[in-house]
């Protein structure tokens, strides 16, 4: 696990992907962190990750892709990140043609002291607070170039 707290914002745009097969796919988690602790909701979505990272190293590996993972811990002044997952430094949400929105977090607001909202994801008009680990693999094999 590679811990990188500085990382910036992704733009979005600069790295849509391309349909080119890949070597490396790298997975990264974006969450807050209050005294070691994270929200429930966070929580939920780092074992979604961790399962979908398992099940695509050992998927990927046949193929010749090598799968890396990097979480990446966040203040509370980042909060705005929180939940966030990318592939290849894509977030999920370009990757499965959803969106992102914010909505309140009560584990959240009880770990920062103050009224917090995380990012959920929608697709095909259901919205995902928790990321489910089908979700990620779905993203994951189009940041790699697989079409599934």
């Amino acid at each position: 696990m590679i811990n990188s707290g500085n990382k910036k914002n992704h733009n979005g745009d600069a790295d849509k992907p391309t349909g080119e097969r890949v070597n490396q796919l790298v997975i990264e988690w974006r969450h807050l962190s209050v005294g070691g602790a994270t929200c429930e909701r966070c929580g939920s979505t780092g074992s979604a990750v961790m399962e979908a990272f398992d099940e695509l190293t050992a998927e990927l590996r046949a193929r010749g892709i090598k799968v890396l993972f990097r979480e990446v811990v966040l203040d509370k002044n980042r909060l705005a990140e929180s939940n966030m997952i990318t592939l290849n430094g894509i977030p999920l949400e370009y990757l499965i043609a959803g969106e992102t929105t914010e909505t309140p977090c009560c584990s959240g607001s009880t770990l920062t002291g103050a009224d917090a909202c995380c990012r959920a994801v929608t697709v095909d008009n259901r919205q995902y607070e928790e990321i489910p680990a089908w979700l990620i693999k779905q993203a994951a094999y189009r940041a790699v170039g697989i079409n599934k």
